[in-house]
């Protein structure tokens, strides 16, 4: 991580140089960051009643804050010239949203695919799950429910912190995806090609680490769609969908109505749900669909 830091803050500097950067998407990342991670840990647990204990907490959290702040400060300048330059269309409702149009209807289109691509590696997530469980022997609970953190289950502050943890999972998960498919590319000299290779590489990884070649399909197709999300329909599309599927991964889901853990089921279920709701209004502008196939007929 140390290395690929040293070497985001080397582009960044050549890009400052050359007048390639844009300061102003950065800082708006690194801002967004920032206050993310201290808001986390003013929500979450490990807080003491004693002074001392107490302000060694918050120096170590907000150390913490600051390095993951610049750290993606850095990647952008380093990354944001050269995907301006391969893909300007990955960062047109990235450039949009970050200039203020919330309302503009391909930010709610990239919303709209974003939930349904979360939902899908999510959905490919749970069937590696199953064949771990059916291949190792293991429980499906033992196999699937281990990222789980259990401040979820607690409600309140530590719910809403997991919440926003979520949201800097898929920040830094693309942030470093898209560096190693900047990378790959490079390389290879082709986008769809380098990443088919990021694909089969990542799932090979992912089964051998698990032994299993049904494995490797899955994490395949899992990285494989990752790629499509994001060369295919833009950063936004990427981040809403990293934020469903972590909100997935780390909140347990249930459709048992009596399970003494619903709330927080519901409470992520609603919260994908209603970005999907949201990405199909921004998208449609407004327009009711249904009223105007009855005006057309």
């Amino acid at each position: 991580v140390l290395t690929a830091c040293v070497v985001a803050v080397l582009f960044a500097r050549r890009n400052a140089r050359l007048g390639r950067t844009d300061p102003r998407g950065a800082r708006t990342v690194a801002l967004y960051i920032l206050v993310l991670r201290m808001v986390t840990w003013l929500l979450g647990p490990g807080h003491s009643t004693t002074f001392a204990v107490e302000l060694d907490s918050f120096w170590a959290a907000a150390l913490y804050a600051v390095f993951a702040s610049a750290s993606l400060y850095f990647f952008y300048l380093a990354l944001e010239p050269y995907v301006r330059r391969q893909w300007p269309e990955m960062l047109v409702s990235w450039n949009r949203l970050v200039s203020g149009r919330f309302r503009d209807p391909r930010i709610g289109r990239d919303v709209l695919i974003g939930t349904l691509g979360g939902v899908s590696l999510a959905l490919i997530r749970s069937v590696g799950v199953l064949l771990v469980s059916k291949l190792s022997g293991q429980p499906l609970a033992i196999a699937g429910a281990v990222e789980q953190p259990p401040n979820v289950l607690l409600g309140g502050g530590f719910l809403a912190a997991e919440f926003l943890g979520c949201q800097q999972w898929s920040l830094n998960f693309w942030f470093y995806f898209l560096s190693i498919l900047v990378l790959f590319t490079s390389l290879v000299r082709r986008q769809w090609l380098a990443g088919g290779l990021l694909a089969v590489l990542f799932g090979g990884m992912i089964g051998l680490n698990l032994g299993s070649f049904a494995i490797w399909v899955c994490g395949t197709v899992f990285t494989g769609l990752a790629a499509y999300i994001l060369i295919r329909w833009g950063l936004i599309s990427a981040l809403v969908a990293g934020f469903s599927f972590f909100l997935l991964l780390h909140f347990p889901i249930t459709i048992d109505f009596s399970a003494w853990y619903l709330r927080s089921s519901l409470f992520a279920l609603g919260f994908v749900a209603a970005m999907g709701a949201y990405g199909l209004h921004g998208a449609v502008a407004g327009r009711p669909l249904i009223a105007d196939r009855l005006a057309r007929n």
